[in-house]
């Protein structure tokens, strides 16, 4: 069974969003770690962060959760990514689609949220400046006894 790493930035009060951008200015380090992580791995992201993505994760095999209804689980888009429409599915796809033993969820809160139990481990960037923002999860949530 695949297991799911949860990956993020956030402030300390849980900020990750903002009108659909990161609301801080790129942080190099993070995005490189990102980019490590996450090479050659199945990612795991809900539809507005997947629209929100300045270029194609490439590399990396995209899993799309949406609501917007789609005739069959699995569909692909132009850039090859998977869009389901339930949990059950992504794992599916996930398991099907991994080389390794790990896939990333990369987000949103709602998708970080649908996922909380299943999440083994999370790679937090911790942004040190607090800053405003429309999406938040909470942190604490995501961290399991």
């Amino acid at each position: 069974m695949i297991e799911l790493h949860a990956i993020l930035a956030a402030t300390a009060n849980g900020c990750i969003g903002k009108d659909n951008a990161l609301p801080w200015p790129p942080l190099k380090g993070d995005l490189a770690r990102f980019k490590k992580l996450t090479m050659g791995k199945v990612v795991i992201m809900g539809r507005k962060t997947y629209e929100s993505l300045p270029v194609k994760l490439e590399g990396r095999t995209c899993i799309v959760m949406t609501r917007q209804a789609l005739e069959l689980p699995g569909v692909r888009d132009a850039n090859g990514a998977i869009f389901v429409n339930n949990v059950s599915d992504a794992m599916r796809f996930a398991q099907e689609e991994s080389v390794g033993d790990v896939a990333y969820v990369i987000g949103g809160a709602e998708i970080f949220k649908r996922l909380a139990l299943m999440i083994t481990q999370i790679e937090l960037t911790f942004v040190k400046r607090l800053y405003e923002g429309d999406t938040y999860v909470d942190l604490a949530e995501m961290v399991k006894d």
